[in-house]
């Protein structure tokens, strides 16, 4: 079992340049759910509603689920380890609504990002899914690995688009490191 006293918090706290850790308020959650309605492919046509995407924020922000989330510097962006279960995976999920966020050295604090939160909760596998091909290439770039697609998985105004399966893995050495 994870012994949460040795988890280095304070480096969890502000990994990097580029994230901190995300502090919820009313104006920033409102402004996310206006992202999850209206960006392209951030919700797929038979689930974009206010009652799912509330639903969706309150499991991020306000259930007990054992979730962390990270705002890109200047709040142009969001990661997210979602459903963590220590010693084994984490969901990621990733938002960028400004171009902002990817500055110099953006890739590299994405990837010790992911690694640090990996070894810092033991984590075997973090996976993630996007039907954005751009959300797809940063994932690539900051370390993940295709691991398929499902062809018509997403439908965007109609038009039926792939979902593209993204994951990184880290065995008992790396892990543990």
């Amino acid at each position: 079992m994870l012994d949460l006293k040795k988890v280095d918090w304070e480096k969890l706290k502000n990994p990097s340049k580029s994230f901190s850790v995300f502090v919820p308020s009313i104006e920033k959650i409102t402004f996310i759910k206006q992202r999850l309605f209206k960006d392209y492919l951030n919700m797929s046509d038979e689930t974009r509603n206010y009652n799912v995407i509330n639903s969706i924020s309150n499991s991020y922000f306000l259930s007990n689920q054992f979730n962390v989330f990270y705002e890109i510097k200047g709040f142009a962006g969001l990661v997210g380890f979602v459903d963590v279960i220590p010693e084994f995976k984490s969901r990621v999920m990733m938002m960028f609504w400004d171009k902002k966020a990817f500055t110099p050295g953006f890739v590299k604090d994405s990837r010790d990002l992911f690694r640090l939160f990996s070894k810092e909760f033991q984590l075997y596998r973090l996976f993630s899914q996007t039907a954005d091909e751009r959300v797809e290439r940063m994932a690539k770039l900051a370390g993940f690995k295709k691991e398929g697609t499902q062809k018509h998985a997403f439908m965007w105004k109609g038009k039926l688009m792939p979902v593209f399966q993204l994951g990184m893995t880290f065995d008992k050495k790396r892990r543990h490191g």
